[in-house]
């Protein structure tokens, strides 16, 4: 019986090995095959073989059809170099015609992104902001020295130091309108923002972030820098400098017309939190700054001693033609409208 029992469990190794073997010699399918059922029809396809993700998503009219288009996000990593190639195909929206397409390579985790941004350079067509991140530098926690004083505030170890490039591409053809580079070890931030000089072209905002460590007081200090760009050739329309502690980074948004000017604004978003080691606590505050948009001047500032949720910022609540801004925070909600001074 023994004898019989120890045959057995051979012929069952002997099967699985078979069995393992011919499943991992089958080769991997390059693509995946949709099915479709019910009252519904192909338009068109595009396969990107070898590909790790694809995407697509639809635009307004980038060639001047008067029909919708696409853009395409793929990426694909390759082993044996270790690199990965990121592209932004725009088709037309029809036909998948290739109109042009944007590809970057560079280290594992480069990536690409685009949305659309608006009529930038005034030809009455939709274009596109391309935003590539890749990876600039990394610290290795295992190299990493903690300096002397008074050397503080010193970088977070093993922090990624991020390049991040926005390119402004006419939509019809992929032409550089124009681009911009900022590097930063928090996220930085792409912002298409309508019309902000009243050129009747739409215009971007580019915020780069940069964190760092205190080690004398375990804070994370973080530091951005806000532009505002015209769209048609990128030339600043302002800046605006902000700081502050903890782990939410700054942040910027489009609002409508908060000073009755006729024109879109900006709200600038930042935070501050302070740990009191003796005590164990945690404090939390937070600024919000409404800037007029064509030339970055303050319109006016609310904080608070908590965090700010910016509910909305573009609709007119009380019909005096200016937009009012609605502000959450843990128990209470703020509408606030413009006041004439």
């Amino acid at each position: 019986m023994r004898k019989q029992f120890t045959v057995a469990i051979i012929a069952l190794l002997f099967l699985a090995v078979l069995t393992v073997t011919t499943v991992m010699s089958v080769p991997a399918k390059e693509h995946r095959d949709f099915r479709f059922t019910g009252n519904i029809t192909q338009l068109w396809d595009e396969p990107h073989a070898g590909a790790n993700w694809t995407n697509a998503f639809s635009v307004r009219d980038l060639n001047g059809d008067d029909k919708a288009d696409v853009l395409v996000l793929t990426s694909s990593y390759n082993e044996a170099t270790g690199t990965e190639t990121a592209t932004v195909i725009a088709k037309r929206g029809s036909d998948g015609e290739h109109l042009w397409e944007e590809p970057v390579t560079g280290t594992a985790g480069t990536n690409i992104f685009a949305f659309a941004a608006g009529d930038l350079d005034g030809d009455k067509n939709e274009d596109v902001l391309v935003l590539i991140s890749t990876i600039e530098s990394e610290i290795d926690s295992g190299d990493f020295e903690v300096p002397t004083l008074p050397l503080f505030p010193l970088p977070i170890p093993s922090a990624t130091t991020k390049t991040e490039t926005v390119i402004a591409k006419r939509g019809s053809d992929g032409k550089h309108i124009w681009n911009e580079s900022v590097s930063g070890t928090a996220p930085n931030l792409i912002v298409s923002a309508g019309d902000l000089g009243e050129d009747e072209t739409g215009d971007v905002l580019v915020m780069m972030t940069t964190r760092e460590l205190d080690m004398t007081t375990f804070t994370t200090n973080t530091a951005a820098r806000l532009m505002a760009k015209r769209g048609c050739d990128g030339e600043p329309l302002w800046e605006e400098h902000v700081n502050g502690t903890g782990s939410i980074p700054p942040s910027a948004l489009l609002a409508g017309d908060l000073d009755g000017d006729g024109k879109d604004d900006v709200l600038v978003q930042m935070s501050s939190t302070e740990r009191d080691m003796t005590l164990g606590t945690i404090t939390t505050t937070a600024t919000l700054i409404a800037k007029r948009g064509y030339d970055g001047k303050r319109i006016w500032t609310t904080e608070s001693d908590g965090p700010i949720w910016v509910g909305s910022a573009g609709e007119d609540l009380n019909g005096d033609e200016i937009a009012d801004v609605l502000l959450g925070s843990h128990d209470q909600v703020y509408a606030l409208g413009y006041r004439e001074e």
